[in-house]
């Protein structure tokens, strides 16, 4: 069962008369803050207890926590039904902003320093973080900043001896990003991995985790717990050949041959190809701009991570399904990130596919709608 709860105290109860909200909707999506709906009629006793920005709301499946966030929006119609909107609480991060300093070091240490930097900027606890679990690659980092305190990083870049776990970053000297969009530009855009937030004793953590997710113990099959399926493969972005390009315009012509993974680049070739997607659909030719980047083996290394990392002609299954923990507890429940089996004879189906986004229907939880693919 599923209670949602306002603080401490509880706002909805299935089947309670008085703990009752209107058509509550809880979204989740990897490495996103997620979000919570509903509309609470005024015999609610938390009715006027829902102050914007400040309201802690939570979402529990049984004692499991599922979203924890605040309330962003409360709107009261002609009915004197008031409509709540919450976010989760990596939106806590858009709450401060960061100065664009220098840095000479390691990826997972100046995520540290972001944190640090974000708590000292918002002050209130409810909103500050302790970081948890780092599992991405600990890259050399470089940001060009505004501080002169450390000479200038560029004499630096002019002499060191890059490998593929380097980047740099020319930071925009009179640009104050929020802390959110700060961490993507300067350590997952290149890096990777995703954002995830959990509460815990009241403790906000913070994950940093290259493999968001475990394997799941359900499978999802036709006449035990489908109800619904839809494919799509979208080509909208679809590319299977990158022609990628750094500072200055280099490129990765004089990079070795190669032959692995699934990709491939030929001598002299300024292209990494992934072959198996040119045999299906054949060339189609992107280009990307890797600023900072000002060696040919970082550039390669970098283009045969953005290339795996975007999927190129990616298959998203969107499933309406029953989740069996809902039916016997002591099946494990589905849950963002899983690796989940989906089988249907019907739809030629059979595959393993990540957990990318789900869609509770609180009120109605057969009505739920996973998202599954390869993010």
């Amino acid at each position: 069962m599923f209670y949602i709860y306002a603080g401490n105290e509880l706002l909805y109860e299935p089947g309670n008369s008085r703990l009752f909200v209107f058509s509550p909707k809880l979204t989740l999506e990897m490495g996103k803050a997620g979000s919570l709906e509903f509309s609470v009629p005024s015999v609610n006793p938390l009715y006027s207890n829902l102050q914007q920005m400040k309201t802690g709301v939570s979402v529990f499946m049984d004692d499991e926590e599922l979203f924890h966030g605040r309330v962003l929006s409360n709107k009261r119609n002609f009915n004197n039904t008031r409509d709540i909107y919450t976010e989760g609480t990596l939106a806590y991060l858009v709450d401060s902003v960061q100065k664009a300093e220098k840095y000479n070091g390691k990826a997972r240490q100046l995520f540290r320093n972001i944190i640090a930097a974000h708590n000292r900027m918002v002050a209130d606890p409810a909103k500050q973080f302790t970081v948890g679990t780092i599992t991405v690659d600990d890259r050399d980092v470089y940001i060009v900043g505004q501080s002169d305190a450390d000479g200038d990083i560029y004499e630096d870049l002019e002499t060191k001896s890059f490998n593929y776990k380097q980047i740099a970053i020319n930071s925009i000297a009179d640009e104050w990003q929020n802390t959110f969009d700060y961490i993507e530009s300067c350590l997952t855009d290149y890096c990777g991995g995703y954002l995830r937030t959990r509460t815990v004793n009241g403790v906000n953590y913070i994950d940093w985790l290259k493999d968001y997710y475990t394997t799941g113990t359900q499978t999802i099959s036709v006449g035990r717990n489908m109800l619904d399926l839809t494919e799509e493969v979208s080509i909208e972005d679809a590319f299977t050949v990158l022609i990628p390009l750094g500072d200055e315009n280099i490129t990765i012509e004089t990079a070795p041959v190669y032959n692995a993974d699934g990709l491939s680049h030929a001598a002299g070739s300024v292209e990494i190809v992934d072959t198996a997607a040119v045999a299906k659909y054949g060339r189609i030719v992107k280009t990307n701009v890797f600023d900072g980047v000002n060696t040919v083996e970082t550039l390669f290394e970098n283009a045969k991570r953005y290339i795996k990392s975007n999927i190129n002609i990616p298959t998203t299954l969107t499933v309406t399904a029953v989740d069996l923990h809902l039916i016997d507890s002591d099946i494990r429940a589905i849950h963002l990130g899983d690796k989940m089996r989906i089988q249907s004879d019907y739809h030629e189906i059979d595959d393993e596919y990540i957990c990318t986004k789900i869609e509770y229907d609180l009120g109605n939880p057969a009505n739920t709608i996973y998202t599954f693919g390869n993010p």
